[in-house]
């Protein structure tokens, strides 16, 4: 080495050139191959694995000399070269072993393979050649560090983590042929930013593309060129009912973003991840982590990983592992996006989840949940007829591409005109897992129903399945007819059949849709011989099916016990599933097994059943769809009650009810509550209307189940599904005896319950919203926790309740009457802490003060007072106005309160003190509300005499004199950091002001009686008005434009209030009537009828999906808002 000249000259006798310093060869980095050299020069290593790299040191020096030294030819160095990428363009990873480590720290270790490490990815990252050699050097060197520092297994670059996603992507799809089938049919879906309802007509097109949607939502962020710092952590949650096409939506998204990436348009990875497949609820902090090692992504550079790539994690099935999730819950801590550990990730997430699976208050806790996350929903909205069209081009085409089944003659006209004739099927065929589902059984369908008929979803799905079966026997049989296996397929079918309802109900058992196969331990082959030989001299015995007391000869082979059972199962599950306590609430109905225990009779050794699964990854297996498994779990459960029989046929009924009664314990039904299964609920209900004879004893059987839990407590969980799942169906229950009857937990909502005797009956935590129960008997019922749709009133107050408002931190409420008192409540016991007594007349407002410490209130009699909170007891009575005191307001630190006046005079009190601080005179009439700016510097003031004025507090002083207003203005209020002001007025306009100026800068008109009241939404960006002409009105604050009226009340609107992330409004009016409407949509929501009086006040619940009212009928009550939908859901069915 020449310091001189910074050259490496090679002293070879061989070589005239550089012996005799004739000349030299110039190259990049002189300095590699010595530092790399004296690195390992003196290595004297201490273990096998350091003599290996010592070795493999030596080895890469001396072709990095080769290079330098042009021992090989020129063709060979450029044929190397030719291999190079730069770090700029692959991102070389920093190995694992330097993590946490400071150069100063390594230096003073005697650790030579360490110092080694750190030297090769020092000169990867900073050498940058641009000659040949230098090129072909440097891939010698980073071969060399991908195979002996980072290990063979493990990805050396960021390009090759790219590259292991992207060939475990391909793999997933080919093994999962479903989905790949799914993606030739995909037409785009459209969305909302509202749930689709059926007053909503999709033919106006007002949906959105939600492939675009996304798009859009993820690329903003990088439009805005946010910096780093900037950045906000975003979340999009997509939800959609059961076969609107979430998964499949997730891979086209998924196949969209690695397009995206590839054209360097983004450099986000899409990661596709299924929640069920690897959520584990016992380290769930490591979900992605944990799917990523799913994708051949080592555990070692996982953390190097998250710190150099930044991903689109595509969360699909959020619903499926909610039940678990949700029990999991040790430390409080709710929120997915801090349980799953995902702000350690630079990350944009979207979320799926099945549509009423988790109610208002679980998606605002546990998919919503931080304001300092940015988090979109998306609906996804059912398929129009030009979707529907459109897939059916794109089915029949890829029918007769793949020949998926014998109908490949069928033409797009024939499948047209056929679905007229079974024009109920129109609604199934909005979600596109059902449109497939038809258009593939509809030739067979056509031959089974006549036209017109009305084809259910379970028939559809029941079709769907047989032809799936047969398909897989059919290969089944002529594998083995190729080995001269001779074979029964009507037995392997009914075994297929038997397999898939045990399996589906122990996934709904378990709470979990992918069964997990263990490893592979082989068996004896001869043995299998063995069986197949003993099946071929099986034969099927087929039995009548016949009705009730004869009718229990129902086909037994459908659980036969012979050889083919053990090529499907261990046995019937539901004889290993203990049953629960009355007690335990949540029915789980398994216990506590490893996973290998639970599934491990579903996958023996010589199983074929497996097969008809789908593999969603190494020995992961699970149904075709979510709705197939819930199918066959509802299958299970029907014939689990419908083909019991009696010991002896010619019992009488007494005693065929007697050993009925017996055997109840020992169904499926009895084993876990459905109510948060709404599809299984769903499947079994539509049992009961179909006319196929071997279900005309379900209805009459779920009858009995009720009526045997009057003696057998052990029975309530099958009672309690039962009178569910015939609610469900629609079925009056009125004029039932059930005195004594055990359903906890039974849905009853909108049931038909008159006249029915619930005497002595165990009725804890049932619901019954908006159902019929006059002349129904409770006489002695156990009722705990029996729920109504609104919760017990807060009972106290004996005049008309005025006005409500919640503490800042949301624990306490406050009420006032004109029963000339106020009441202080606890919001989550609903008892009533503190009577304030005092006034002498209406109070017309009571306010918290902003730390919840006090509560001023003010009154007709000329007063106002301040209240300890704590102690309920009055601190200060303030006098000083002549005439009724009409609105008090804390300032922002809690010092001062201004009040204003009948007497036309604002005045301004030291709230410790008591004492007069500042007289406003100016109005020449009645101050109606007065506000402190949000500095507290200034106050605004509004008043009968039709101006607004705006004063200094701390020299009383006028500012401003606002007019424009041509009636009496009754609120006002500074908006925009006090630098606006918004006023309404009697004269039904709303104006903006500017606050510095006093110039009026938008008029909002529209409204044709008095308005009510205003509120700003919590963005700033919207403006809610209601008023006496019975509409709710949202206008846009920066332009003034009216963006929705909400209309539908019969009577004037007296209050309303946005919630607080602005997507929905809840208003009271005249009539004794509560709404909730939809902010995007302007549609009504609910309809909630309970009070018998005007609504004077009403507020969401600061936590819950929950609602509070006061009325003029006196009472205050609390509503769930939450249970609606999710009843909506499940009458539907």
């Amino acid at each position: 080495y020449v310091p001189k000249h910074d050259v490496y000259i090679e002293m070879q006798a061989t070589l005239k050139n550089f012996t005799t310093l004739e000349g030299y060869t110039v190259i990049e980095n002189p300095k590699l191959s010595h530092l790399f050299y004296e690195h390992i020069r003196a290595w004297k290593h201490n273990n096998s694995l350091e003599e290996e790299l010592k070795q493999a040191s030596d080895e890469t020096l001396i072709k990095i000399n080769d290079i330098i030294c042009e021992w090989i030819d020129a063709k060979e160095i450029k044929k190397i070269a030719n291999r190079h990428k730069s770090h700029s363009e692959i991102r070389i990873l920093k190995p694992p072993q330097l993590k946490g480590m400071s150069e100063e720290e390594i230096n003073i270790k005697n650790d030579t393979p360490l110092k080694l490490t750190k030297f090769v990815y020092d000169q990867l990252c900073k050498f940058n050649p641009k000659e040949m050699k230098g090129q072909a050097i440097y891939v010698i060197l980073f071969e060399y560090f991908k195979k002996h520092i980072m290990g063979e297994m493990n990805p050396a670059s960021c390009s090759d983590v790219i590259l292991l996603l992207k060939e475990s992507k391909k793999q997933e799809l080919e093994e999962d042929t479903t989905m790949l089938q799914a993606l030739e049919t995909y037409i785009s879906l459209q969305a909302n930013n509202y749930p689709y309802t059926d007053n909503d007509d999709n033919k106006k097109n007002n949906a959105y593309d939600c492939h675009q949607h996304i798009i859009d939502l993820l690329t903003k962020e990088k439009e805005e060129k946010k910096s780093e710092e900037q950045r906000q952590q975003q979340v999009i949650v997509l939800q959609g009912k059961s076969g609107s096409g979430k998964s499949l939506f997730c891979r086209h998204l998924e196949e969209a973003l690695w397009e995206t990436y590839e054209s360097k348009s983004t450099t986000f990875i899409p990661v596709y991840i299924s929640l069920p497949k690897c959520y584990n609820e016992l380290n769930e902090k490591q979900i992605i982590p944990q799917a990523l090692q799913m994708k051949q992504i080592n555990k070692e550079v996982i953390d190097i990983v998250r710190e150099n790539i930044s991903f689109v994690f595509i969360l699909d099935g959020f619903d499926e592992i909610f039940d678990k999730y949700d029990k999991n819950n040790g430390n409080n801590e709710r929120y997915f996006y801090d349980r799953f550990n995902l702000n350690e990730w630079n990350a944009k997430i979207i979320v799926t989840c099945r549509s009423h699976v988790l109610n208002d208050e679980d998606i605002q806790q546990v998919l919503i949940g931080s304001k300092n996350i940015a988090t979109s929903m998306v609906y996804l909205w059912p398929f129009s007829k030009e979707q529907m069209n459109g897939y059916i081009d794109k089915f029949v085409k890829m029918n007769k591409k793949n020949k998926m089944n014998d109908n490949l003659d069928w033409t797009i006209q024939q499948y047209e005109e056929t679905l007229k004739n079974y024009p109920n099927l129109n609604k199934m065929m909005e979600e596109p897992f059902l449109l497939r589902m038809i258009l593939t059984v509809l030739p067979s369908l056509m031959k089974q129903h006549s036209i017109g008929t009305k084809i259910s979803k379970s028939q559809v799905y029941e079709a769907f399945n047989e032809q799936w079966i047969d398909i897989h026997v059919k290969n089944i049989s002529n594998k083995l007819s190729e080995l001269r296996i001779q074979t029964n397929p009507k037995k392997i079918k009914l075994a297929f059949h038997q397999y898939c309802q045990d399996l589906g109900f122990e996934m709904f058992l378990q709470g979990n849709q992918v069964a997990t196969e263990s490893d592979y331990k082989g068996y004896d082959n001869e043995n299998l011989w063995n069986k197949l030989n003993l099946i071929m001299e099986t034969e099927i015995k087929n039995e009548d099916v016949k009705t009730e007391l004869k009718m229990n000869e129902i086909d037994t082979s459908i659980s036969t016990q012979n050889f083919w059972k053990k090529y499907f199962d261990g046995g019937n599950v539901s004889k290993n599933v203990p049953k629960k306590t009355k007690d335990d609430k949540n029915q789980n109905g398994s216990d506590i097994k490893t996973s290998s225990d639970i599934w491990e009779k579903y996958f023996n050794g010589d199983s074929i059943a497996k097969y008809i699964l789908r593999r969603v990854g190494d020995n992961k297996y699970q149904f075709l769809h979510k709705s197939c498994q819930e199918y066959y779990a509802a299958q299970k459960i029907i014939f689990d009650i419908i083909s019991w029989k009696p010991d002896i046929i010619t019992v009488d009924n007494q005693q065929f009810q007697q050993q009925f009664e017996t055997h109840i314990q020992k169904l499926s039904i009895n084993c876990k509550l459905l109510n948060e299964k709404l599809g299984i609920i769903q499947f079994i209900a539509e049992r009961i209307h179909d006319l196929n004879p071997i279900f005309v004893n379900l209805k009459p059987r779920l009858f009995q189940i009720i009526e045997s839990s009057k003696n057998n407590e052990n029975i309530s969980i099958a009672a309690a599904n039962a009178i569910t799942i015939l609610n469900s169906a629609n079925v009056n229950m009125h004029n039932r005896d059930w005195n004594n009857i055990k359903i906890p937990y039974a849905i009853l909502d909108r049931a038909f319950l008159e006249g029915t005797n619930f005497a002595n009956a165990n009725l804890d935590h049932v619901r019954f919203y908006q159902t019929c129960l006059n002349r129904a008997n409770f006489t002695n019922a156990s009722m705990n926790n029996i729920y109504f749709g609104e919760y017990a009133y807060l009972e106290g107050h004996k005049d008309h309740v005025l006005g409500i408002e919640f503490s800042p931190d949301g624990t306490k409420i406050v009420s006032y009457s004109g029963d000339k008192t106020i009441r202080i409540w606890d919001t989550s016991s609903r008892k009533q802490l503190h009577v304030l007594e005092g006034h002498s007349n209406i109070i017309t407002a009571a306010q918290f003060s902003h730390d919840g410490s006090k509560i001023v209130s003010c009154s007709l009699n000329k007063t106002f007072r301040i209240w300890d909170v704590s102690l309920g007891q009055q601190i200060q009575m303030l006098n000083g106005h002549s005439g009724n005191v009409r609105s008090v307001e804390f300032s922002s630190d809690d010092s001062k309160i201004a009040s204003c006046s009948e007497d036309n005079t604002i005045r301004i009190w030291n709230v410790l003190s008591g004492k007069q601080i500042q007289l406003l005179n100016g109005h020449s009439d009645s101050v109606m509300n007065v506000k402190f700016s949000p500095d507290d510097s200034k106050i605004v003031s509004c008043s009968k005499d039709k101006s607004i004025r705006i004063w200094d507090v701390s020299s009383g002083t006028q500012l401003l004199l606002l007019q424009g207003h041509e009636d009496w203005i009754t609120e006002v209020q500074f908006i925009s950091n006090g630098s606006k002001l918004m006023s309404c007025s009697d004269d039904k306009t709303i104006r903006i002001w500017d606050a510095l100026s006093g110039q009026q800068l938008r008029l909002l008109e529209g409204h044709t009686d008095n308005i009510n009241g205003i509120q700003l939404s919590s963005d700033n960006s919207k403006i809610l008005s209601y008023s006496s002409d019975k509409t709710i009105r949202i206008w846009d604050l920066l332009s003034g434009k009216q963006l929705q009226i909400l209309e539908g009340t019969s009577s004037s609107v007296n209050t309303a209030r946005f919630s607080f992330d602005g997507s929905r409004i809840v208003s009271g009016s005249d009539n004794g009537t509560i709404r909730l409407w939809d902010v995007s949509s302007g549609k009504q929501i609910q309809v909630l009828g309970g009070h018998s009086d005007a609504i004077t006040g009403v507020e969401f619940f600061p936590k819950e999906s929950k609602i509070l009212s006061c009325s003029c009928d006196d009472t205050i009550r609390i509503w769930d808002i939450s249970l609606e939908k999710k009843y909506n859901q499940q009458k539907n069915i």
